[in-house]
């Protein structure tokens, strides 16, 4: 059996480890791997290690120690501690004219040791008295459920249920005679302060002593916390007589603004009020306007589907130029009228609760040229109908 030394240890290891750390040491001997407790403290909960579930030891029977391996990495910042725990107990005994080994002998007082300095380390993580103060018993009162620990004059733990005006209270004499005030009132007596003297009444930040610039905010722009910041409200809002509000809205400037009535807009002379969808729709009668696509000019019945609500209040067409001719450029656009054909009524725009559309029994469009103002035929190739409704 080899023999060890031990040394004045308080056989305890801590450590906060680095992400993914599995070695942990620790210096004093043990002659069992079950003689050590590893614990992880992580995020305020505390976990006891199983042994070879959780780590494996190395170094029993060194008198330097070993090492705890986890089996599974730490996190950054875990704090594991590592402490010897010694059965209290003993193992061994010699008889009347039995053998009697040094190296047994040695190994119960080395046990005996271990046991002596776990004990001297957690009474020193203990609360207890020094020991160059006075005698007082520190056995705790039985009837101590849901109050706070205190002591009372002569220094013995008492069960203190808070501030009930008597030596119980675990704070100052001066702290006591403010807990047992019953109202803001008393308690400002007590610290002797006096409103509008001391500290500021509601509302009356001018008796504070502080100061600030005319027109100015008091807040922070940035996201960070820091320093109260003088703030100067933008052109759209307004800040007089202590009031901060929103400056109407112009053509130049974004702000609040009135909801015109149907009436209102009807009249069309106010040049304040806001036009809601709904009022537009109640002053003209419609707020939805369609065109269709390009369609061929053809003798016929020229039908397109629409997206109103109902049936159009206001359905027209027009011939879109889509290659130059008789003066007029491309993109060009006539309105479509019936003594447009051949000085005869050949044509009609119409419109139902799905549909819009134009009939029309001639291809012959006569129209006035643009540069000499002659009457004509248009080719009916260079040009397109399109098809337009108001609902």
């Amino acid at each position: 059996m080899t023999e060890i030394v031990i040394n004045d240890s308080d056989r305890r290891k801590q450590y906060t480890a680095t992400g993914g750390q599995v070695l942990f040491p620790y210096d004093f001997p043990i002659f069992d791997e079950a003689h050590l407790v590893v614990t992880r403290l992580r995020a305020g909960t505390l976990t006891t290690f199983t042994l070879t579930t959780d780590y494996t030891v190395s170094g029993v029977g060194v008198e330097a120690g070993g090492n705890v391996t986890l089996v599974s990495g730490a996190t950054a910042g875990d704090v594991i501690t590592i402490y010897g725990d010694t059965p209290v107990e003993r193992t061994t005994d010699f008889n009347d004219a039995g053998d009697f080994f040094a190296a047994t002998l040695n190994r119960e007082f080395d046990l005996q040791t271990q046991m002596i300095q776990q004990n001297e380390r957690d009474i020193a993580r203990s609360l207890r008295l020094s020991a160059g103060d006075t005698d007082a018993s520190m056995v705790l009162p039985v009837d101590r459920a849901s109050t706070f620990l205190a002591f009372d004059a002569n220094k013995v733990p008492i069960a203190s249920t808070g501030p009930t005006g008597d030596s119980s209270i675990p704070v100052s004499m001066f702290i006591e005679t403010l807990l047992d005030d019953a109202s803001a009132a008393a308690a400002r007596s007590t610290l002797g302060l006096v409103i509008g003297t001391d500290v500021a009444d509601a509302g009356a930040v001018t008796t504070s002593g502080l100061t600030q610039s005319t027109g100015k905010l008091l807040g922070r722009t940035t996201a960070s916390a820091g320093a109260v910041e003088e703030i100067t409200p933008g052109a759209d809002m307004t800040f007089s007589a202590g009031a901060l509000g929103v400056a109407a809205a112009t053509t130049t400037l974004a702000g609040k603004s009135e909801l015109a009535t149907t009436a209102e807009t009807q009249t069309g002379t106010d040049a304040t009020r806001t036009v809601t969808p709904a009022g537009f729709r109640g002053a003209v009668g419609f707020s939805k306007y369609v065109e269709s696509a390009e369609q061929a000019v053809s003798a016929g019945n020229v039908t397109v589907a629409h997206s109103l609500a109902g049936t159009p209040v206001m359905v027209w067409a027009v011939l879109r130029c889509t290659t130059a001719e008789l003066g007029y450029s491309i993109g060009d656009e006539l309105n479509i009228v019936p003594t447009n054909l051949a000085g005869v009524e050949h044509c009609a725009t119409y419109g139902n609760a799905t549909n819009i559309g134009i009939v029309v029994n001639t291809t012959s469009f006569q129209v006035a040229r643009k540069d000499t103002l002659a009457v004509a035929t248009a080719t009916a190739a260079s040009w397109r109908i399109v098809l337009r409704a108001l609902g």
